[in-house]
């Protein structure tokens, strides 16, 4: 981090270690409480260590025993990436590609990484992209994987896909379900 760049000592990496898991604590705690009244702070913490946290995650995107843990954290904080589309919009689906393809489990990590490439590709208007990764979804993963938060997600990311297509009929009952 920037932090510890400018200092020097031989507990630097033991330093840097516990800043880079203090600062991921944090971005699970701005996750969890994003669909609350501390809403405004954790966007001000993000934006405020945006510097810090780009290059953490996209190192731990990149690096085999991270890459499970950078997939949580990328796909929790898709709300955010939304609101940054500039700079990490691109990178978090880099990113999410580059930890899937280091890590062979398939499970609710996995949806979660997946339907979040489909709701950044829907906002990029990559719409085949979006379709591409919802298919990929109800092919590569077990049915029944995912929970009714994960079912309704993808169910509210295909309507997003059919309605920017002009497929409004096929949209309506999609959104009305969620």
């Amino acid at each position: 981090t920037r932090l510890l760049s400018s200092w020097a000592g031989e507990d630097r990496a033991d330093d840097e270690r516990r800043v880079r898991d203090a600062l991921l604590v944090r971005l699970r705690h701005c996750a969890v409480v994003w669909f609350s009244d501390e809403q405004l702070p954790a966007i001000q913490f993000l934006n405020r260590h945006a510097a810090d946290i780009t290059p953490l995650l996209s190192a731990m995107a990149a690096h085999p025993p991270d890459a499970r843990e950078a997939l949580e954290i990328i796909s929790s904080l898709r709300y955010y990436w939304q609101l940054h589309p500039v700079d990490p919009w691109p990178r978090a689906r880099d990113w999410r590609g580059k930890a899937l393809s280091l890590d062979g489990v398939r499970d609710l990590v996995t949806l979660r990484a997946m339907q979040t490439d489909a709701y950044i590709a829907y906002h990029e208007g990559d719409l085949d992209g979006a379709r591409m990764q919802l298919e990929a979804i109800d092919k590569n993963l077990e049915p029944g994987l995912a929970g009714f938060p994960e079912e309704l997600f993808s169910v509210f990311v295909a309507g997003l896909v059919e309605m920017a297509e002009g497929r409004v009929e096929a949209a309506e009952p999609k959104f009305a379900a969620v």
